[in-house]
């Protein structure tokens, strides 16, 4: 019997760790859609942003084919013009960018973004969803 409830015990332990891992990505896959929702001032603010951070001299930027920004829109951005970036809008993705360089691909998409952010932050995210401390 004792053996019994031991295994119950842990069998519920797996279901509530199953439970509490689907809701943190839960959580995740939602940021991924307020992203999407971005108005097109912040998208583009964003894109600026990782364009300063990640671009460099003739790289290719590929929006997706649903932002809700346009070619000429990055192309105004001060860091397109100094660095030489050209853009274009074919992406399959939901949303963000990826830039295509000489040197290396970067992966900037709004999934890609929030997978990165699950992988760093879950267990911080858990211990404020749930109050946990371990």
């Amino acid at each position: 019997i004792e053996r019994r409830e031991t295994i119950a015990r842990l069998d519920a332990k797996k279901h509530l760790l199953s439970a509490k891992q689907a809701l943190v990505a839960r959580a995740f896959s939602r940021a991924e859609k307020l992203l999407e929702g971005l108005s097109s001032e912040q998208y583009l603010k964003l894109i600026k942003n990782q364009l300063e951070k990640f671009a460099e001299t003739g790289d290719c930027v590929v929006l997706s084919k649903n932002a809700c920004i346009n070619e000429g829109d990055v192309l105004a951005l001060e860091v397109c013009k100094q660095k030489g970036l050209s853009v274009k809008k074919i992406g399959s993705f939901g949303g963000g960018i990826i830039i295509e360089g000489l040197k290396k691909d970067v992966d900037l998409t709004f999934k890609s973004l929030t997978k990165q952010a699950e992988e760093i932050y879950a267990g911080e995210v858990a211990r404020k969803l749930f109050g946990e401390n371990d």
